[in-house]
């Protein structure tokens, strides 16, 4: 009987966590989901630039949004406790070995991954764009869909360094783009295993 009562509890306490794993993932997606928004929009932002430059168009005050865009990044926060939790009590009570080896995979090598873009990218940032962005703008923005005003545009338009800098930002953020991507696709399959075991253990 006491084998029982304990095989039950564990049983509980097993689905509890699946749950909590489930829930998690299902938190993140949102952010997750904004973030590939957001970074799109930032390339097609610094794209946008570029191309006023290269056919030499006259400025036009909507590129005061895309100065600011065409420069920011989007920070992925992927809530980890739920995986902490479960990984100390052993992966084990997952029915599906594909299924662990996805959920390791996202919160032991992508997350720490994550971290370390948004460490180089913020080195970046800090050591090669605020230099030659203190040259040409008034103000630089923190935070979202702020608008930077320029001294003067044709000096910004012929300055390399910041052409560089926007085609630089482009492929940073193209590869975000597939990165995230991914990770969402993970995270969705992980979601859908993990829900399907709840379902056939109730």
């Amino acid at each position: 009987m006491n084998n029982w009562n304990e095989n039950r509890k564990s049983k509980e306490f097993e689905q509890k966590l699946k749950l909590e794993l489930y829930n998690s993932i299902q938190s993140d997606l949102p952010n997750l989901e904004r973030g590939i928004q957001e970074t799109e929009k930032k390339r097609q932002s610094a794209q946008i630039i570029l191309d006023y430059f290269d056919e030499d168009m006259e400025y036009h005050d909507s590129l005061r949004f895309h100065f600011s865009s065409a420069i920011g990044w989007w920070n992925i926060d992927l809530k980890s406790a739920a995986y902490e939790t479960a990984k100390t009590y052993g992966l084990h009570f997952l029915d599906d070995d594909t299924t662990r080896i996805l959920l390791a995979d996202v919160y032991e090598r992508h997350l720490p991954f994550i971290h370390k873009l948004e460490q180089r990218q913020q080195d970046y940032s800090n050591f090669n764009v605020t230099p030659v962005l203190t040259e040409h703008f008034d103000i630089i923005p923190i935070g979202l869909n702020r608008e930077m005003v320029t001294h003067n545009y044709e000096t910004l338009k012929n300055d390399k360094r910041y052409r560089t800098i926007l085609k630089t930002n482009i492929q940073k953020r193209e590869f975000d783009l597939l990165f995230y991507n991914n990770l969402l696709d993970v995270l969705l399959d992980i979601q859908a295993r993990i829900g399907k075991e709840i379902n056939e253990s109730n």
